[in-house]
């Protein structure tokens, strides 16, 4: 492949892959519910103070996802979570995300 078509093909990855989160965004937005990602400690905090159903009003609108940082991260990035809590000791680089 010349290098005028590995960056014709670069290009294109990345529209394919934008489309796609296209997709996941704007069927999301048709949902009730936001997906939203907890580490497991912080789930479980939430958990044991809100045990009464009537205390946990404030899940209503969201559709709480649990998981490692690193799962929740991927999740994050590959568009299957809007929002998501994380734990890293490392500082969390992405072309898309602010610090």
């Amino acid at each position: 492949m010349t290098k005028q078509g590995e960056i014709l093909a670069s290009h294109c990855k990345q529209l394919l892959n934008d489309f796609s989160l296209t997709q996941q965004d704007i069927t999301r937005s048709l949902e009730s519910k936001c997906a939203v990602g907890f580490p497991p400690i912080i789930i479980n905090y939430l958990t044991a103070k809100y045990h009464d159903c009537s205390d946990f009003s404030f899940f209503k609108d969201i559709y709480p996802i649990r998981g490692g940082s690193i799962t929740l991260w991927e999740e994050l990035l590959s568009g299957k979570l809007d929002f998501s809590l994380l734990g890293s000791i490392d500082h969390l680089q992405h072309r898309d995300f602010y610090n």
